[in-house]
């Protein structure tokens, strides 16, 4: 943004700016490029590979790795010679969630709606045209963010992302559909942008949404949006299960109780209904 270290390449006359500042900005930018190159698919990866995939050098991934590796952020396995990822990448997402103010003020109210249906419980932001899961509340024990969070779930095809969808701007929700690859994942995922509005709207009527096995074959769900002041969409809580679980003769029950549940979670976050 104008004003801002980093928009000085564009405004030539940012005071203080030289070409020192240049290459720290770019081997930031560099880490960070080798830090989102591990995936659940792709958890490790050698150091020709980091260099290849992010065409630098092999002398200059090694630097910046070395770096990476010595603050933590990446581990070496000895053996393989490999890289993963370190323990202070999940020691900062640990902090990240339970710093979380939905969090705050969802654990309880997700806690309890868990125990009441023997289900887990899951609470989920919008980030980056995703959802990452912040929060999981299990049947027995306590809600968790600190220690359990991700993963980042596609919003169209479950219940969770389209809880969220249903309820946001809906210029935002229309970007975001032209702009995804919508892939079927399984013989019941919507793939039109069409399909997905007109279900969104009926999400939309009744307060909740629901996945029909459409991320996964036997797995369903439903999820209510949260709300903040100004009736801003925090979030979304879901109840996630075997579709036998979630969409049997149980739906009518679970989806008032979620919806009792939201509803909780806003009002704690300073939402006033109407």
């Amino acid at each position: 943004m104008p004003g801002c270290p980093l928009y000085c390449k564009a405004n030539k006359g940012y005071p203080g700016f030289n070409r020192a500042d240049d290459m720290k900005i770019q081997s930031v930018q560099r880490a960070l490029d080798i830090i989102s190159l591990f995936s659940k698919s792709r958890p490790h990866y050698k150091l020709t590979g980091i260099a290849r995939s992010l065409n630098l050098s092999v002398s200059t991934a090694h630097g910046l790795v070395s770096t990476l590796e010595q603050n933590g952020f990446l581990r070496q396995d000895p053996r393989t010679r490999e890289y993963r990822l370190g323990a202070k990448i999940y020691e900062q997402g640990c902090h990240f969630a339970a710093g979380l103010n939905i969090n705050l003020h969802a654990a309880r109210p997700a806690q309890d709606l868990a125990r009441r249906n023997n289900l887990t419980a899951r609470v989920g932001i919008w980030d980056s045209n995703s959802v990452i899961i912040t929060l999981f509340a299990f049947p027995q024990g306590t809600a968790n963010s600190a220690h359990n969070f991700g993963p980042r779930l596609l919003p169209y095809c479950t219940a969770i992302g389209k809880a969220i969808l249903a309820f946001m701007d809906r210029k935002a929700c229309l970007s975001y559909l032209e702009g995804e690859t919508l892939v079927r994942h399984t013989k019941y995922t919507l793939t039109t942008i069409e399909d997905i509005l007109a279900d969104l709207e009926k999400t939309h009527e009744r307060g909740y949404a629901v996945n029909r096995a459409e991320w996964s074959l036997g797995r369903s769900g439903i999820a209510a949006p949260i709300r903040g002041p100004g009736d801003e969409i925090e979030g979304a809580v879901s109840l996630p299960g075997n579709t036998d679980d979630i969409l049997g003769e149980n739906i009518r029950r679970l989806a008032n109780d979620l919806l009792h549940t939201a509803s909780e979670i806003s009002e704690s976050l300073g939402f006033l209904p109407a």
